[in-house]
């Protein structure tokens, strides 16, 4: 939702009118994801440290959102502040995954798929979403010099790599479960198609071109339209990932039930928050 908020905000102060309603709606939309976060944060799960972050997070996202609405940045101080903004929440996403002790999970399957499902896939997403702020913001201004191309360029690059990072992750889990391959590799792979064809877009509208006029509306659109086809492949493999540990379960002493039980919990919520405020 803050990676949508940016985009949006991008091609609002770049001066682009048309998406100030849109702009408006996600941003409510963020301000209730932060609520509901603010109430798994008072759990007794969270740590001093997980909360001292989540306050980092909405105290940056409340200056942020103001500023935005009263049109007092310029697209790339948004672009910029909302960068800072979701390297908070990544910080929180990896003290949550710590905490759950998903990273120590030790089965090659799983581990792996929770690499690229909590920690490779939000990444790539951001690096999407930065190209489609950035971009967004040169089309509703009309305009991109030298050190717009040599930015972009660099924005796919960074895309791309975090992409092909994400693919190995997901390729490494299904390496050791043909399972998960039939499950999930087709969607992989079609995922693949749509990332490249978002990055082509930059390239030739934007990168390409010493006279933009591509409508940044439809390029925020195809971009989005990249990271959602990303979130509902996230949706598949934390669905497989819970029918994975479920299976575990089941065959566990009643101690390691509970154990288990509970990280199932805390899976739940660090996926609600990758998910939710990310996006």
């Amino acid at each position: 939702l803050t990676q949508q908020h940016r985009g949006l905000s991008a091609a609002l102060l770049g001066g682009n009118d048309s998406v100030q309603a849109a702009r408006a709606a996600k941003n409510a939309e963020v301000a209730k994801q932060f609520a509901s976060v603010d109430g798994l944060m008072k759990d007794g799960a969270s740590t001093d440290a997980m909360r001292q972050t989540w306050q980092d997070a909405r105290t940056r996202w409340d200056s942020l959102s103001s500023q935005v609405g009263a049109k007092g940045l310029k697209a790339a101080e948004s672009s910029t502040l909302h960068a800072q903004l979701i390297a908070v929440y990544f910080r929180l996403l990896d003290q949550l995954v710590d905490q759950s002790g998903l990273i120590l999970d030790p089965e090659a399957d799983t581990y792996f798929l929770i690499s690229a499902t909590l920690t490779r896939l939000p990444m790539a997403t951001e690096a999407l979403g930065q190209a489609r702020a950035r971009g967004a913001g040169f089309l509703a201004e009309g305009k991109i010099g030298p050190e717009g191309h040599t930015l972009l360029a660099g924005l796919v690059q960074q895309a791309e790599d975090q992409h092909r990072g994400m693919g190995i992750a997901f390729a490494k889990s299904f390496a050791v479960n043909a399972e998960l391959k039939s499950r999930l590799g087709g969607k992989i792979a079609a995922l693949d198609e749509q990332v490249r064809g978002s990055l082509s877009l930059t390239r030739d509208e934007l990168i390409a071109k010493e006279e933009i006029a591509y409508p940044a509306p439809d390029y925020i659109a195809s971009y989005t339209r990249t990271i959602d086809a990303m979130y509902v492949v996230a949706d598949d493999a934390m669905a497989a990932l819970d029918e994975m540990l479920g299976g575990r379960v089941s065959s566990l002493r009643t101690s390691s039930w509970i154990v288990f039980g509970l990280l199932a919990v805390m899976l739940g919520v660090v996926f609600l928050f990758a998910r939710g405020i990310s996006r």
